[in-house]
């Protein structure tokens, strides 16, 4: 019965998890429908994604260290009311600035479904359990990705403001789980930190002046444009361009549901045949080498079997290294900093993608004619994420050649 019960406590966080995933490319999915009501161009929707991903990463700030101090279970369930809340006003919402503001508290609200769900594992499960579950864990999120196509196929069917109230329905209900949830989430008495919310925070501060968390989180930042701006915004109209619309549709739903599931199938190979940042590198020079051929390869030769081949083996790469470093960073820091270091690369991660999201559209923008974009046009933005897979392996090898026997377990205070 007690497996039972975490097992049910930790599908709170997995719910949590999927949900977070649908409203990272919300807006992106109902763009068309969104466009035409409001006439929106699409460097607004990029604009739009960014204060989504500004609001995640205040919220971790925030989030991540109240989380070791009074549970997974309890600011989860207040991130629930406030995400809530968000949804509710951007139902209500009629022009830009509104869109913003809701997207930011949308955003402040599901921040903490990582640093949450990275300490409910280590409440609940061993340590050699965590690549497999972390690999759950985050194939939830990108499922929840995944789930584009319904969103844009109700957006189109029912009209917007009845997809609004379906996200609010959704959004209620996983508020009560999480509050019918929220003891068995919340870590045991001895196991809260004693010291004051300030000193709290300033580790936090030292877990950043960490000589390998930065370096790291920045080099799996990077590339994860591919997955949080390239495939739910950009990658059906690019590879329509090369293909149909229904082959464009069905590889970026296979791709976005494969980069969640590839954490779980590969999982098992992070304490495997290379250190896991041997791992890393390997991932992200792969990917570069794949995408690669996206880019280079004459477009007559891009049929469909060699362009799913391409997104797929890079979704697989990338989906896996999203597993290997929750995994990682979980591993080198005390069980009472889980929630700040997840903290911490999530607010470096949102504030890195706020930032680099718009950059994307800017240059997609900057070559289109009459507002029209070409093959060319996605091509030359696309060699700035091509220029990211390259930027993260070199960083991945620096920090793998100066940190040679770096300490498992590193303890702020001593």
């Amino acid at each position: 019965m007690a497996n039972l019960s975490k097992y049910i406590a930790f599908g709170s966080l997995m719910l949590f998890s999927f949900f977070q995933g649908m409203m990272n490319i919300y807006i992106g999915g109902t763009e068309e429908v969104l466009g035409n009501i409001y006439h929106f161009r699409a460097p607004v929707f990029t604009a739009l994604s960014s204060y989504l991903f500004l609001g995640n990463g205040i919220g971790c700030i925030i989030g991540g260290t109240l989380i070791d101090r009074y549970g997974a279970g309890t600011i989860s369930s207040i991130c629930g009311i406030i995400t809530t809340i968000g949804i509710f006003l951007f139902t209500l919402s009629h022009n830009l600035i509104n869109f913003y503001g809701s997207e930011f508290i949308i955003g402040l609200g599901v921040s903490v479904w990582y640093p949450a769900g990275i300490e409910v594992l280590k409440i609940h499960f061993e340590p050699k359990k965590l690549p497999l579950l972390a690999g759950m864990f985050l194939f939830c999120n990108a499922l929840g990705s995944a789930s584009i196509s319904f969103i844009i196929y109700l957006s189109k069917e029912v009209g917007l403001i009845d997809t609004d109230y379906t996200m609010l329905s959704l959004s209620l209900l996983l508020m009560a789980y999480l509050f019918a949830t929220k003891k068995a989430n919340n870590p045991t008495q001895e196991n809260k930190r004693p010291e004051s919310l300030i000193s709290a925070y300033y580790d936090q501060i030292l877990l950043m002046r960490n000589r390998i968390v930065i370096p790291v989180i920045i080099s799996q930042t990077l590339p994860t444009v591919f997955s949080y701006v390239f495939l739910p915004l950009w990658a059906i109209p690019y590879l329509s361009m090369l293909l149909s619309p229904t082959e464009a549709t069905f590889i970026v739903t296979g791709a976005l549901i494969i980069y969640g599931i590839s954490g779980m199938l590969l999982g098992e190979l992070y304490h495997k045949y290379f250190s896991p940042l041997g791992w890393m590198m390997i991932q992200f020079s792969g990917s570069f080498i794949a995408f690669t051929f996206m880019l280079y390869l004459p477009e007559k030769a891009l049929n469909f079997w060699i362009v799913s081949s391409i997104i797929f083996t890079v979704s697989v790469l990338l989906g896996a290294n999203n597993t290997y470093l929750a995994t990682y960073l979980a591993d080198l820091f005390e069980p009472k900093y889980t929630g700040a270091i997840s903290a911490v690369y999530g607010y470096v991660f949102q504030f890195l993608i706020s930032a680099v999201t718009p950059l994307f559209g800017m240059a997609l923008s900057s070559t289109s004619q009459d507002g029209s974009y070409s093959i060319a046009d996605y091509n030359y933005a696309l060699q700035y994420l091509l220029l990211s897979f390259a930027i993260s392996t070199l960083i991945i090898y620096l920090v793998q050649q100066g940190t040679r026997n770096y300490p498992k377990i590193i303890k702020l205070h001593n």
